[in-house]
């Protein structure tokens, strides 16, 4: 076994001590059963997991899908895991742009000042209006 499977190996063997699905069980023991010099650098690029590659299939499968089925040949799937690993810059592999919103000043709604009242706490003081008249601004600031 070469220096660099033995890297691969290893490196793959931390992912799969984490939780993880059948799928990913299934192409993990496809990649130990490798031995294109290509793909284990791949494997070995730090943004390249088999969660990923997973992921990666999914979508290309998803542009097979017809009515929401869809099959696909195994030796199809483990060339997009090939496909995955030894193509770099893939989008799948860049980072999700952080959108952060920065807090911006939104004037809110204008508040109606309470009614002022004239001198007898309980009456508020009379500004009325016909019906359809415009009121005026000053109306509430008190003569």
């Amino acid at each position: 076994m070469t220096l660099l499977k033995q890297q691969a190996l290893e490196k793959m063997l931390v992912e799969m001590n984490e939780s993880h699905s059948l799928v990913v069980d299934q192409i993990h023991n496809w990649l130990c059963n490798q031995d294109d010099d290509e793909l284990l650098n791949g494997i070995l690029a730090e943004d390249k997991t088999i969660t990923k590659s997973m992921t990666y299939c999914n979508a290309k499968a998803q542009e097979f899908a017809k009515d929401g089925v869809v099959m696909i040949e195994d030796t199809t799937v483990y060339g997009w895991v090939r496909e995955y690993f030894t193509t770099p810059d893939l989008e799948l592999d860049k980072p999700e742009p952080n959108y952060t919103h920065e807090k911006v000043e939104v004037p809110g709604k204008l508040r109606n000042p309470e009614p002022e009242t004239t001198g007898d706490a309980d009456e508020p003081k009379a500004i009325a209006k016909k019906v359809g008249e415009q009121l005026d601004i000053f109306d509430y600031l008190g003569k």
